[in-house]
């Protein structure tokens, strides 16, 4: 994702994945971020269609494990390997997710947004 102020990458994959991004717990679970070059105040305005397909990709992996591969691991391996394994597969796919966000979201500045706001109430 690229800020609008400055052109450059608004926040890494690391930072996306394990912290705030400059911001408060309430205001990251409504869509806000910090960019690491700038410092400018961002909202994820939308995802693009790629991440549709990531989300596909998600569901199709997880269904595909469970139906073909989950019992015969479970007579292979047992129950607390097949668990082990069911987990593995999920944190992957979280990961998997968490990257199409990153690398699909397209972001605005906020300020833009509320004198957009105010210009077209006025």
């Amino acid at each position: 994702m690229l800020c609008p102020s400055c052109h450059q990458e608004a926040s890494s994959v690391l930072r996306t994945l394990f912290s705030l991004q400059g911001v408060s717990q309430s205001e990251a679970m409504q869509g806000y971020l910090r960019c690491q070059g700038c410092d400018a105040l961002l909202r994820f305005a939308w995802f693009d269609t790629h991440l549709r397909l990531v989300k596909l990709a998600v569901v199709v992996m997880t269904l595909v494990f469970c139906f073909l591969f989950l019992n015969p691991l479970l007579v292979s391996i047992g129950p607390t390997a097949t668990v082990m394994c069911w987990l593995g597969l999920i944190c992957l796919l979280a990961l998997l997710y968490e990257f199409g966000m990153w690398k699909y979201a397209l972001v605005e500045r906020v300020h833009e947004v509320l004198d957009l706001v105010k210009k077209s109430s006025s």
